[in-house]
């Protein structure tokens, strides 16, 4: 192979029961405060279905200072992921990036 990949960027909406989902969010904001509170960079959560994740302490932005801004900065096996707490078209279906 001559050449390689140079970068993929994809974004995606997934729909969360609202509950669910909600339980998910409070447990990445008490690790996000536990890091701030801590000057840690990043900590685990063990996620039932997936398994370790990493919680970066802040959130992200896409597309430089005028971008989307994402809540939650997460690793899944490797792999960077933003996650928006806001809402898209419908009010169960959350922003991926």
């Amino acid at each position: 192979m001559t050449g390689g990949l140079d970068w993929l960027e994809w974004g995606a909406s997934v729909q969360f029961e609202q509950a669910r989902f909600q339980a998910l969010t409070a447990r990445l904001d008490e690790i996000k405060k536990r890091c701030q509170s801590e000057r840690q960079s990043s900590d685990w959560l063990d996620l039932e279905g997936i398994g370790p994740i990493r919680v970066g302490r802040t959130g992200g932005n896409r597309g430089g200072s005028r971008g989307q801004h994402f809540d939650y900065k997460l690793t899944v096996e490797g792999v960077p992921m933003h996650l928006a707490a806001r809402c898209n078209a419908d009010e169960n279906t959350r922003i991926f990036g």
